[in-house]
Order: C-alpha cells, then structure tokens, then sequence
C-alpha cells in the first residue's frame, strides 16, 4: 500500500455567487491564506462528496484494520483505496 499525500486540512464545499459555480477549498490557512487552489466542480452533490472524500477514506482505513486479512471485505475495501490513490 502506497504512502497517501493528500492536501492537508479539512476539505469544504464553497458556493462563489459571482461565479455561480460550486469549488472546493482545502480549510488549510497559511496566515490567512488558503494553500489549495480553488478547484471548479460541476454540481452541489459533486463537490460535497469531493469534500468528505478524505474522511470517507480514513474511515475506510479504520474499517479494513477490523477486517479479516482475504476476507471479501477487505478485498473490496483494499481496491477501493487503491483506486483512490491512483493504482
């Protein structure tokens, strides 16, 4: 299993009225300044799945260490963060 490098800090769904478009930020503030680029998303649902997506994986990391090593499960749970990581 790879090492994950994910942006640090909480991730959130921003609505930009003057744009009109959903974005995600990384709540991750450097003297006031977020380090994360905005990144356009093309729905509500899209960007709020985005933003809980690095809790959703960390869940799934403490999931598999209950999980019987082979099991179907953990089979399944392993691919999955594979794919997230880009394996």
């Amino acid at each position: 299993m790879s090492e994950v490098n994910f942006t640090k800090g909480d991730w959130v769904a921003v609505f930009n009225d003057t744009l009109d478009e959903w974005h995600i930020e990384a709540n991750c503030c450097v003297n006031g300044f977020f380090d994360m680029p905005c990144a356009e998303i093309g729905s509500e649902e899209d960007a709020h799945l985005i933003a809980a997506a690095p809790e959703m994986y960390r869940m799934l990391e403490r999931i598999l260490a209950n999980q019987a090593i082979g099991s179907p499960l953990a089979l399944e749970i392993n691919q999955l963060l594979a794919d997230a990581r880009g394996e």
